[in-house]
């Protein structure tokens, strides 16, 4: 079996997350006792809120400042990173207040769930191995991986993983 080159790897890699953050979503719906609902959209929140501070501090900025400038595509999920960090906000506010309610968690989750499906679809076709072979270089790519990995230590102790 092919060993799956950088692209390859991040392109998958990326999907896998998005997929890992869906199914932490999709929990909090299916979780009937309080506590484990808390406890299931703080995780499912604090998961959102790390991924996209590395897309956002470290993925993005790196493919703006080492690719070839063919990176519009990245403005509109930096106004969608925006809202979805409202909504996380929103969840985690709620899971940490005084008397939480599971339909309220479950609901926000929800709406959560539904903004992420938009934007991650479009991340990743923005973000597609293919894509990215036309928009970065072998070596600024590899200098980029390297500070995603040093961003996704500090960001999986932020989540809490």
């Amino acid at each position: 079996m092919k060993t799956p080159d950088l692209y390859d790897a991040q392109a998958e890699g990326l999907t896998q997350v998005h997929r890992m953050i869906t199914a932490a979503l999709d929990e909090v719906a299916a979780q009937s006792r309080l506590a484990a609902a808390v406890t299931q959209a703080t995780g499912a929140a604090r998961f959102v809120l790390a991924h996209h501070h590395v897309e956002d501090t470290v993925l993005f900025p790196g493919l703006r400042e080492l690719g070839n400038g063919a990176t519009a595509f990245l403005d509109a999920r930096d106004r969608e990173h925006r809202v979805i960090h409202s909504l996380a906000e929103r969840l985690l506010e709620h899971a940490a207040a005084p008397g939480p309610r599971v339909t309220e968690l479950v609901s926000l989750s929800g709406e959560l769930r539904r903004s992420l499906a938009a934007h991650v679809a479009e991340e990743e076709a923005g973000l597609s191995a293919e894509n990215l072979r036309q928009l970065i270089t072998v070596p600024n790519f590899t200098q980029l991986v390297a500070r995603l990995e040093a961003a996704r230590a500090g960001a999986a102790k932020i989540a809490g993983r």
